[in-house]
């Protein structure tokens, strides 16, 4: 059984953590355990320690507040701070980024899956044959959409963007509907977590 890599927190850099931590490799989970809080992070470099070779000294990405993180803290690696809930556990909830509720319910249980994930292959990708219907006839009709495709929609301020996407969510023909909310205004979150279906998830960050 291989154990956990520990280590300390050496000083911070801005919104960033340097820490000594052994074996630390870039992409890994870690955890900063302060007295009052622990904060989860990823490494995002690493480099040579500048008192002993062998030592490995990495920088932190955290995914909150540093407030009550000091040096000397504990530092351990923790692969699950990068996994999040998978499955119908999360159909009709709202989680942010971490995986932790925001709609004031109980964690979600269930199984965790790994935020980064394999790349598919160009050769493995089936092409978008299939038709999405989302509800809104002006879209079904002369701009239909292809099931598995990317799509983008811009435009001015209050020009109908965020109704449109409602009218999507509410119409569109899948069994589960997934609402990323990224640097969104908070009572735009506030909105769509209070008129959340049990079909859908929001993920707000």
């Amino acid at each position: 059984m291989i154990g956990r890599s520990v280590g300390a927190v050496v000083a911070t850099r801005g919104h960033l953590v340097e820490a000594e931590l052994p074996f630390a490799r870039i992409g890994d989970g870690v955890r900063v355990c302060a007295r009052d809080v622990a904060v989860n992070a990823r490494v995002v470099a690493v480099s040579a320690g500048a008192a002993r070779a062998h030592e490995t000294r990495a920088l932190l990405a955290p995914f909150g507040s540093l407030a009550g993180v000091a040096s000397g803290d504990r530092v351990e690696s923790d692969p699950s701070v990068l996994a999040l809930p998978l499955g119908t556990p999360l159909l009709g909830r709202a989680i942010d980024a971490a995986g932790d509720p925001l709609d004031g319910q109980p964690v979600p249980r269930g199984a965790r899956v790994a935020v980064a994930v394999p790349l598919q292959a160009l050769s493995e990708r089936r092409p978008c044959t299939e038709l999405f219907r989302t509800g809104v006839r002006a879209i079904d009709g002369p701009l239909a959409f292809g099931r598995g495709a990317r799509i983008g929609v811009f435009g001015s301020p209050g020009s109908g963007k965020s109704s449109l996407l409602d009218a999507i969510v509410r119409g569109a023909d899948a069994d589960a509907v997934v609402i990323g909310l990224i640097g969104e205004r908070g009572r735009e979150a506030e909105r769509r977590i209070a008129a959340l279906d049990e079909r859908s998830t929001i993920v707000c960050a």
